[in-house]
């Protein structure tokens, strides 16, 4: 899977607001209609694309000096792809970013995801309690991280999956 930086809004924008996307993304109170992607200097996106087919995107942005927060989304007819999709994002951090670790925040009503972000070498480092608003009810946030180190552990122990 490649991974390519895009300043492309208007695409990002139609990537984000697909149905299935929209659901995991927006919080209640987020209008579909007026929402528009950021992107400044401390933000990135990477379009995740295979066979010359997008099969998502990731946002990035940076969240401490030696951090960056990520955020990554799958169309959902290529959601088998997301272990593909994190080893390449990875291999593309150890390439382009001096940072030492990413960060993630995922509303733990979200289940599959924060297994998903476990199986891909993120460690829990704690929660922010009722701090996202979805149907109606405030969910707590679970922080996970994976340090630059760990990165490459996972990389190598993987290696022989990605050969395939």
């Amino acid at each position: 899977m490649d991974l390519t930086v895009t300043t492309d809004m208007e695409l990002v924008r139609a990537i984000m607001t697909e149905p299935d996307i929209w659901e995991r993304a927006a919080e209640d109170g987020v209008e579909m209609e007026t929402w528009y992607p950021g992107y400044d200097s401390m933000t990135a996106w990477l379009l995740c694309i295979e066979n010359e087919s997008i099969v998502g995107v990731i946002l990035m942005h940076t969240d401490t000096s030696v951090s960056i927060k990520m955020h990554p989304y799958l169309r959902k007819e290529h959601r088998s792809k997301g272990r593909d999709m994190m080893r390449s994002f990875y291999e593309w951090f150890l390439k382009n970013t001096d940072s030492n670790k990413i960060n993630v925040t995922i509303p733990i009503n979200q289940r599959k995801v924060v297994n998903f972000s476990l199986k891909v070498g993120f460690k829990k480092e704690g929660i922010c309690r009722q701090s996202h608003m979805k149907g109606g009810e405030l969910h707590d946030i679970q922080h996970l991280g994976i340090t630059r180190s760990e990165i490459e552990g996972y990389l190598d122990a993987h290696k022989d999956k990605q050969a395939a």
